[in-house]
Formats: C-alpha cells, sequence, structure tokens
C-alpha cells in the first residue's frame, strides 16, 4: 500500500480500524477500555500507530498503541485500569495489557515534551511539535475523528524524507534505532541534520548502543555488531564525502553481514 497524500486519505484508514473495534474480529477488551477512558476526556491516537497508518497501512502496524487522554484526573484514570494489568511507565504514563493490545498511556500535559517544558501547549494538535522524527507528528482524535499534522508531512513521507522535528527527547539510544528501522524496512532516506545527530550518537555512545540493543531486543533481529560496523562505515563516510546530501543505506542489513 502507498504512503497516504492527504489528510483524508489517513483518517479514513484510522477510522476503518477504529470503526471496527465494537465487531467481532477486534477485541471487546479494547473496546471497553476506550470507552471507560472517553468518560474521563476525550482520547487521540499518536506516535506509531497513526505514522504505520500513513505510511504502510494498517496491515504494516505491529507496534503498541499510543493513546494521549485530554485530562488531569489521574486517580480517575488509575481507578479504571485496576481492571486491566498495567503498569507505569518510565515516561510518565501507564503500560496497559489489554486482550491481544498493548498500550501507552498519557494525559496530554504528562507527555515528556510538555512537562519538561520544551513545547507549550494545551492541546492534541500541540502535540506534533513534541515528536522526535518529522513522520510522528501526526495526531488521530477518536471522537472526532480530526487529523492533526504539520504543512510538509504528506510530502516527507512521500518522498520518504525522514527528519528531525524535536532534538530533545529523553532516549536518543532508542531514536537511533528507530532511525535505522525507518531506512531498512520504509527505505527511508535521512537529512543531513538527522545524519549527523546519528553520528553523533555512534562516536559517543557506540558501545552503550550495542550493549543495549542487539541480541536483547526480540524485534531487532537484524541489529547485530556486522550491521553496525557496516552502517557505522557508510555513515562516516558519507558525512565526510557529501554532508550536505541526504543519506540511505547502500545495502538492506541482511545484505550487509
Amino acid at each position: 500500500m502507498k504512503p497516504v497524500e492527504h489528510k483524508e486519505a489517513l483518517r479514513k484508514r484510522l477510522s476503518r480500524f477504529w470503526e471496527r473495534v465494537d465487531s467481532k474480529d477486534c477485541t471487546e477488551e479494547l473496546a471497553c477500555l476506550v470507552s471507560s477512558l472517553e468518560s474521563v476526556g476525550r482520547l487521540a491516537v499518536f506516535g506509531g500507530m497513526v505514522r504505520d497508518f500513513a505510511v504502510k497501512g494498517a496491515a504494516y502496524f505491529k507496534s503498541d498503541i499510543d493513546l494521549v487522554l485530554l485530562s488531569d484526573d489521574v486517580d480517575h484514570v488509575n481507578s479504571l485500569l485496576k481492571a486491566y494489568p498495567h503498569t507505569f511507565n518510565k515516561f510518565g504514563g501507564w503500560k496497559i495489557k489489554c486482550g491481544l493490545w498493548v498500550l501507552d498511556l498519557w494525559l496530554l500535559r504528562s507527555t515528556w515534551a510538555f512537562s519538561n517544558k520544551l513545547v507549550l501547549g494545551e492541546s492534541f494538535a500541540d502535540l506534533i511539535r513534541t515528536t522526535f522524527f518529522n513522520w510522528d507528528a501526526a495526531v488521530f482524535e477518536l471522537q472526532s475523528k480530526k487529523v492533526h499534522i504539520d504543512g510538509t508531512y504528506f510530502k516527507d513521507i512521500q518522498s520518504g524524507v525522514l527528519d528531525i522535528n524535536l532534538e530533545e527527547n529523553p532516549n536518543p539510544l532508542g531514536m537511533f534505532l528507530r532511525a535505522l528501522k525507518f531506512m531498512f524496512l520504509y527505505d527511508a532516506k535521512i537529512t543531513p541534520n538527522l545524519a549527523l545527530y546519528l553520528g553523533r550518537i555512534l562516536e559517543e555512545d557506540r558501545n552503550d548502543l550495542f550493549d543495549l540493543y542487539s541480541y536483547e531486543s526480540g524485534a531487532t533481529r537484524w541489529f547485530n555488531k556486522p550491521m553496525l560496523c557496516a552502517f557505522e562505515k557508510q555513515l562516516f563516510e558519507h558525512i565526510e564525502k557529501t554532508p550536505l546530501i541526504m543519506f540511505s543505506p547502500v545495502a538492506h542489513p541482511d545484505r550487509l553481514l
């Protein structure tokens, strides 16, 4: 499936999924949880789900569902979540097991960039300024079905251009790994700015990268020392020779070994 070209196409892809939540081909647990949370405040989908539906379509969505709740009523949310296995994640939200699904839930004002005052915002539309990657800068409101994006969002995903939206983030090693996934799984081309950022991480945290993500992460079977070394060589050659040109690896990781 091709990347979407406009808001209406993205709205339709996401609406089709969420309209099935109440039907037999989706889990009743998810429908029940969403309904309970909507009794507290408006809900929006954020992050990987919106991106994957925009870039590849529903069939390619395999990750957790990120939800943002427009409410400050922590006690009410905690009370509702007693019915579901959950833990608190390290960035101030909840990780919830709900039938076949795993969800990450945040209150809007407690999302990382807002709570650290890197971005000022009071609405779902403001969330698009808080993501590290430009491809993640999209929000879908569940009740109104509104889509919030910035002006170049569809152009960027159609052309495969991956860039930094907000550089400050609590997990730079995670951003490095995700950039590699986008390049290898979605054929993304990264901007000179993002290439330099990845180069700095390799220079400063190469050993930590390998220790954290090789072999221990079930989702990254291809991320290992030979692959990392091959990517590192290509990236630094690119930065040295053509630093103002967009970069993409010359080979898929399966062929780098």
